[in-house]
């Protein structure tokens, strides 16, 4: 999933160094039921037994459907989250670039590098992992597919785009979304809002976009509603898992409706910056720059997503 997390980054890595700013896989599903409330980062006392805080200055962090990679604010790139029988390759990151840009998708991993050229690892069964040349400004990946957004894209076009299991969902330039690529598995995730919007992100079957007004907007397969019906805002960040939405609040608090069986709504107390959801982990970027992941109360589905980088 891509969230403009190019832009986001370079902001947060300009606010963490003290320089002065001039002005900014998809994930996993069953079929038993969600909690039903939201919950915020002080909820459940039990949250930072599941939390692992990766002290560092980081400036993004984005998950796929059981791992999750960290952009350090020098451009390295860490993946975690591979171990078991999700080990494809897919946390072993290519020495030497330096980077802007990371899409985890389920068994694969795609990133730009800052020449602008992607690089992909992992499992390449149906040709993920095997980019096209070029330059490109953002990427997002789904389940096995990735869509990129070229530097000489006409006017008009896309600046983002966002991969769930079969759908595609890409933010224009105007703020306006459109979704694609359902076909026969069409949940309603194909049908885009009408509004102008400034992130979205990508789960399963669902999307959720984060509005210009600062509200978010979930939409595609309900799981009792809970899934697709997100807090009010101001919000600054919004994301879709497996069977779960996260939001940040204006005051940095974590939010998460939907799903909960594996704590992935259990965030820490934390004052967060980003937020990121996987198949049924969560993990959060503060405002110190440290990673914060939750989420692995199953034991069947722990790969490591929760270690931190």
């Amino acid at each position: 999933m891509f969230q403009l997390r190019s832009l986001l980054a370079l902001l947060l890595l300009l606010a963490l160094t003290g320089c002065p700013a001039n002005d900014d896989g998809p994930s996993g599903a069953d079929d038993d039921d969600a909690a039903d409330d939201d919950d915020d980062a002080t909820d459940d006392d039990d949250a930072a037994d599941d939390d692992d805080a990766a002290t560092g200055e980081y400036v993004d962090v984005v998950a796929g459907y059981g791992h999750t990679c960290a952009l350090g604010d020098d451009g390295s790139l860490t993946c975690w989250g591979c171990s078991g029988d999700l080990a494809f390759g897919q946390c072993d990151v290519p020495a030497g670039p330096s980077w802007i840009a990371v899409a985890p998708g389920w068994q694969h991993t795609c990133a730009i590098d800052d020449a602008g050229a992607i690089h992909c690892w992992g499992d390449d069964g149906v040709g993920q992992s095997n980019p096209p040349a070029g330059t490109f400004t953002a990427i997002g990946a789904g389940w096995s597919h990735n869509c990129a957004v070229a530097t000489d894209a006409p006017a008009g076009s896309f600046e983002a785009a966002t991969g769930g299991q079969v759908s595609t969902c890409a933010l224009a330039d105007d703020g306006t979304l459109e979704c694609f690529g359902c076909n026969d598995q069409d949940q309603g995730q194909c049908t885009a809002p009408a509004g102008t919007f400034a992130d979205v992100g990508s789960g399963f079957f669902h999307h959720c976009a984060l509005g210009a007004d600062g509200e978010a907007t979930c939409w595609g397969q309900p799981l009792n509603g809970s899934n697709t019906s997100p807090p009010a805002g101001p919000l600054v960040d919004v994301d879709a898992g497996g069977l779960h939405g996260v939001a940040v609040g204006e005051d940095g608090t974590a939010h998460c409706w939907g799903r909960d069986f594996e704590g992935q709504c259990d965030a820490p107390a934390a004052e967060f910056a980003r937020i990121t959801a996987g198949a049924k982990h969560t993990c959060g970027l503060d405002t110190a720059g440290d990673v914060h992941c939750w989420g692995c109360g199953d034991p069947v589905f722990d790969y490591g997503q929760c270690d931190g980088p």
